[in-house]
């Protein structure tokens, strides 16, 4: 279940080795981005082999984690944002008349509320309708 918002974790910059926390859901540590930002607002996309994803909670659905960085920042870097990048994938198959187990359905749909989520925060404007 998913029960929070999603908003990206920004920080300012730390000392190497010291972690960066995040407290949203993620599928696995492949699913976390790192991205360095300047005082232009200019984003920088950090490679994984520069730092390290450690995640709280069971699979398939963490609950929170943090990043360390194993490598210095660029020089210039003014915040440090920590984002979810859920793969757009359909990994369940349904089959007709089959069973229909309830944790398989709950990550389904957990992973679509993800997406649905970054969607709403960083690639569209999202109206909502009022009441």
């Amino acid at each position: 279940m998913i029960t929070q918002q999603y908003s990206p974790s920004v920080s300012l910059p730390q000392a190497q080795g010291t972690p960066y926390p995040f407290t949203y859901q993620v599928i696995g540590a492949e699913t976390v981005e790192v991205y360095e930002i300047d005082a232009t607002g200019a984003r920088t996309l950090v490679e994984p082999v520069n730092y390290i994803v450690l995640l709280a909670g069971n699979a398939p659905l963490y609950d929170q984690g943090s990043v360390t960085m194993t490598a210095a920042l660029d020089p210039g870097t003014v915040q440090v944002s920590i984002e979810r990048n859920t793969p757009i994938t359909q990994l369940v198959d349904f089959q007709p008349y089959d069973r229909f187990p309830s944790d398989i359905v709950e990550f389904a749909f957990d992973k679509l509320t993800m997406i649905c989520q970054e969607l709403d925060y960083s690639k569209c404007d999202i109206k909502e309708e009022a009441p």
